[in-house]
């Protein structure tokens, strides 16, 4: 993960790109993954560039975040 003072985080115009080219159809878990930060602090810098899933991702089995079942995350439930 790419810190600048403290635990702000520097986002590289790749960081940003890469939000931009995948959210719509990616889950943000995944991208997180990708870039090196949290799954809420892709779905945070999505909501501020003012990007948005597609309609078609948000009727996709993809669409459900982390939940908690039996003890456990599972991702995409």
């Amino acid at each position: 993960m790419k810190h600048g003072y403290g635990n702000k985080i520097v986002w590289t115009d790749e960081m940003l790109q890469t939000i931009s080219d995948l959210y719509p159809t990616t889950p943000s878990a995944d991208i997180a993954d990708m870039i090196g930060v949290s799954d809420a602090t892709v779905r945070t810098k999505a909501a501020e560039l003012g990007i948005k899933h597609d309609p078609s991702f948000c009727c996709s089995q993809f669409m459900g975040r982390y939940t908690k079942r039996h003890g456990k995350f599972n991702k995409y439930s």
